[in-house]
């Protein structure tokens, strides 16, 4: 009986073996079955960039790509309907920093990411989203995909890229300013991607028209701005409702991205984001924050000229068929930059009190070139994409640097150049220095276009205007012609016709220093090194006309102290030019571009004739006293007695 009970249990036990065996054999063979299914997908989502590796800040995981071109589709899991759409779209390859990203999302991580203005940071989160998700046709299906944004426009503008990408979802844009029977409409109907504003996104939670309950990407663009005080409230109150418990029992992914990414971002997205979110920084500790592809300049100007500067910048560096974008503080400044006459340039403004359908109708004509000139507010600082802006024009310093670098990234994208122009007053040097400190941007300090720059755009503009005329309507001008070149010769008759055409009939001369017409800009150069401007006003008082020292305006001093440039009123120009003459130690000539200088705010800038550091005049003995008899310092006020000399401290 033993041993039956061995053969017994051996036998067993070797049956027990060959099952095991087998269903191993059956699981190995499976995995190796669900591998060769998933070679489109997995394949190519675990499949990693070096380059990837250099920008972002979190581990990378195995696997390396064998293709050179990192930026190359083949090496991501897009389909070929996305990448169809992409090429319709004239994208060949992906942006660094949609390489850094995809595989990040695709695989389901919370993602901050930061890279430079016109890098194309929509589709770094829109093209993975669109491939994680399935279609869907369930009437009344929730929104599995938010996406907030602190502007309309660019609202609209991130709703195109999802709708013309993922063709086979349900893209939504929601925003105030509009009715709200369409939106609901379409809410009721189903929807897979909604893309709003914070308050038109929250009205409709309050209305229970928009259910949160099925998303699976929360996405913030411009999220520092997102986060800011500003939009706050509204973030609270929208987050609260998709995730009640926080980043806890959060079941949807959570993605921010922004030009600009200040520390206190980081601390707020704690409680909305994993702990093991990915960071992926294209900026990181760079000194320069602003496009590598952007120049910047900065041209000194006194308000009441300022309208003519611009006038003339956007003729020199744009021409009458350029892209230009001027950006003003306020809205009552943009109406009355669009209604003067002096630009000489057909445009239309932008802000927040333009209704919603002429605001979408100005974008549209800027967009298809029915006017170059787009005068707008910060409405029109983040993240608006529009081809082919040649100039960016800030009529004075950024309230901040984050916004210099968002304005001025509205020009340089995807690849092109481009130019931003700053105009400051005397008092606002200490802005622009600021600006250089906080985006590592040096401003070059330039002078206002001059006659000559003008005289060479504008022939060349006139030129191409020429060659745009039909000649069918030649005949019609022929006599006129013919008079004309009696009257004043065919040389003077066809330079005047040009001057017409140009539509400047009239030029001025210009200061090099801060752009004001009627004054010319001197530069008088020593052979040796002089500590102060008084040197040079001595030597114009002694060589020239003692009164000329009063009428040389603004006089700088060149860095390498050799040097100091000035301005002087037009009619004062012939007497120097008859008097002076140059010696071996001092030479005196018309300046036709500046060295570098030494610049410093001017000393009235708070308007009381004190400059910012001294204390305005106060009550001293109970009186007070006029500003011709004080004398300031630091934190104390002296009084002239005129009873007694010297001064009685306050």
């Amino acid at each position: 009986m033993a041993h039956k009970s061995i053969d017994k249990s051996s036998k067993k036990h070797k049956k027990d073996k060959h099952t095991i065996e087998k269903k191993k054999k059956e699981k190995k063979s499976k995995r190796s079955k669900d591998v060769e299914a998933e070679t489109c997908t997995e394949g190519k989502r675990l499949k990693k960039s070096k380059t990837s590796s250099d920008f972002s800040s979190a581990e990378d995981e195995e696997g390396v790509i064998n293709n050179e071109d990192p930026s190359s589709f083949n090496n991501y899991c897009l389909s070929p309907s996305t990448i169809r759409n992409l090429e319709k779209k004239g994208i060949k390859t992906l942006f660094p920093i949609q390489q850094c990203c995809f595989n990040h999302i695709y695989e389901g991580k919370d993602l901050v990411g930061r890279a430079r203005t016109g890098t194309g940071k929509t589709l770094a989160f829109s093209l993975p989203i669109i491939e994680r998700l399935e279609p869907s046709h369930e009437y009344g299906r929730k929104a599995r995909v938010l996406v907030l944004t602190p502007t309309r426009e660019l609202a609209k503008q991130v709703a195109e890229d999802f709708i013309s990408i993922g063709t086979f979802l349900k893209t939504l844009c929601i925003y105030g300013g509009v009715p709200y029977e369409p939106q609901e409409t379409a809410l009721r109907k189903g929807v897979d991607v909604v893309v709003g504003t914070p308050g038109r996104i929250l009205d409709h939670i309050e209305r229970k028209t928009l259910i949160l309950d099925n998303l699976k990407f929360i996405c913030l663009d411009e999220a520092d701005q997102m986060l800011d005080i500003g939009f706050k409230d509204s973030m609270e109150a929208i987050l609260k409702v998709a995730a009640p418990y926080g980043n806890k029992e959060k079941t949807y992914q959570m993605l921010l991205f922004s030009a600009t990414l200040p520390t206190w971002v980081h601390k707020t997205t704690q409680k909305y984001m994993n702990i093991d979110k990915v960071t992926v920084d294209l900026v990181k500790d760079e000194v320069q924050k602003t496009s590598t592809l952007i120049e910047h300049v900065a041209i000194r100007c006194p308000y009441y000229a300022r309208e003519k500067a611009i006038r003339d910048v956007i003729m020199v560096y744009s021409g009458k068929k350029g892209r230009t974008i001027i950006f003003v503080s306020t809205k009552r400044e943009a109406n009355q930059l669009n209604s003067s006459s002096v630009l000489n340039q057909e445009c239309q403004p932008l802000h927040g009190d333009i209704p919603q359908a002429q605001r979408e109708a100005t974008m549209k004509g800027f967009r298809d070139g029915q006017f170059r000139v787009l005068i707008a507010t910060d409405v029109a600082a983040r993240g608006l994409d529009i081809a082919n802006v040649d100039v960016v024009i800030n009529c004075e310093p950024p309230k901040d640097s984050d916004t210099y670098v968002h304005r001025s990234g509205r020009t340089g994208r995807a690849g092109q150049r481009g130019l931003c122009v700053t105009f400051y007053k005397s008092n606002q040097e200490g802005a622009i220095k600021l600006i250089e400190k906080q985006t590592g941007t040096i401003l070059k300090r330039i002078s206002a276009p001059q006659p000559a720059d003008l005289m060479k755009a504008i022939s060349n503009e006139t030129k191409k205007a020429l060659e745009s005329v039909s000649e069918s309507i030649i005949p019609h001008f022929e006599e006129t012609a013919r008079e004309l070149i009696d009257t004043y010769g065919p040389l003077k008759s066809l330079a005047s016709a040009l001057a017409v055409i140009s539509g400047y009939t009239e030029l001025k001369n210009r200061s090099l220093l801060n752009a004001a017409e009627g004054f010319i800009t001197y530069i008088m150069t020593c052979s040796r090194e002089f500590r102060t401007l008084g040197y040079i006003r001595t030597i114009l008082e002694r060589n020239i006309d003692p009164t000329l020292k009063n009428e040389a305006k603004g006089m700088k001093m060149s860095v390498d102290h050799k040097s100091a440039v000035f301005d002087v009123p037009e009619n004062i120009h012939k007497l120097i030019q008859e008097i002076w003459c140059d010696t071996a130690d001092c030479t005196l000539k018309v300046a036709a571009t500046l060295p570098e200088l030494i610049y410093q705010e001017s000393n009235f800038e708070n308007g009381n004739g004190c400059t910012k550091n001294y204390t305005p005049w106060r009550r001293i003995n109970g009186q007070k006293k006029s500003g011709g008899n004080n004398y300031f310092k630091k934190g104390k006020t002296f009084s002239r007695d005129p009873s007694r000399r010297g001064f009685q401290r306050s």
